[in-house]
């Protein structure tokens, strides 16, 4: 039951459409992909974050960002992020990473370094891509 007395209805009917919580989803496929992608994450490692998952698209949106900047558009503290790179990119010498990110002394700037994708991480890119232009046709 609701707060006003109102007994709550919760509704799943078979596809083309949708009944949750009484209101109408006409299709559960955006969903679905998402659903896709989650179990994907997972089957790298378990414990990936949304935050993991930002800074990889981000990464695949920009293809070259400083922590700064990757920061800046994550929302993600420089302490965090760092930490973060880090479980993406080699990892530590007594963890080992997920071989996603790599990085690089900036050309420009050499106090700085430009974080990448690796062939893994644009392999995971392309197949979320694959899966969500699947999904939407």
């Amino acid at each position: 039951m609701s707060k006003d007395g109102e007994e709550e209805k919760f509704f799943v009917a078979s596809r083309p459409t949708q009944l949750l919580f009484g209101e109408v989803v006409e299709s559960a496929e955006p969903l679905n992909s998402l659903s896709h992608l989650v179990e994907s994450l997972r089957q790298l490692d378990d414990k990936l974050s949304l935050h993991s998952i930002a800074v990889l698209i981000e990464l695949a949106r920009h293809q070259s960002l400083s922590q700064t900047e990757l920061g800046e558009l994550t929302r993600i503290r420089q302490s965090n992020l760092s930490r973060l790179l880090t479980h993406l990119g080699k990892g530590r010498p007594d963890q080992k990473g997920l071989g996603l990110v790599l990085s690089r002394v900036d050309e420009y700037n050499q106090r700085s370094k430009r974080f990448y994708l690796s062939k893994k991480g644009l392999s995971i890119i392309h197949d979320w891509r694959n899966l969500l232009t699947k999904q939407e046709n």
